[in-house]
């Protein structure tokens, strides 16, 4: 199987440890991907099935920093995934815009609506 040369042995930051964070690494490790995740507790699920993680809390700037250094590109698991998580000087799949918008319904609303 080709790897997309875009994702070609990259290393993949997950910021958020639950569910939809251990579904994004398992798919991920499938592609052949290193994971590494950033997240609360040392037993949040996307914890047990990455190559590396990282705790701290969402609003520790400093580990925020370091683990975004650590990694290729940075995706986030959910929207629940606090907005000054990602007020770091880093590109985020989705993006900053993304994040906040899907945080509030009505945000979602007058965004699809326009």
């Amino acid at each position: 199987m080709n790897e997309p040369d875009a994702l070609s042995k990259k290393v993949i930051g997950i910021i958020g440890g639950g569910q939809l964070g251990k579904m994004t690494a398992i798919a991920a490790t499938k592609l052949g991907q290193k994971i590494h995740v950033f997240a609360s507790a040392k037993d949040d699920p996307a914890c047990s099935v990455a190559d590396d993680f990282t705790i701290a809390d969402f609003s520790d700037k400093k580990a925020l920093e370091s683990f975004a250094q650590s990694v290729d590109l940075i995706t986030i698991e959910s929207e629940n995934i606090p907005c000054s998580a990602i007020d770091i000087d880093v590109n985020f799949y989705p993006g900053k815009k993304a994040l906040h918008i899907a945080q509030n319904r009505l945000r979602e609303k007058d965004f699809i609506r326009s």
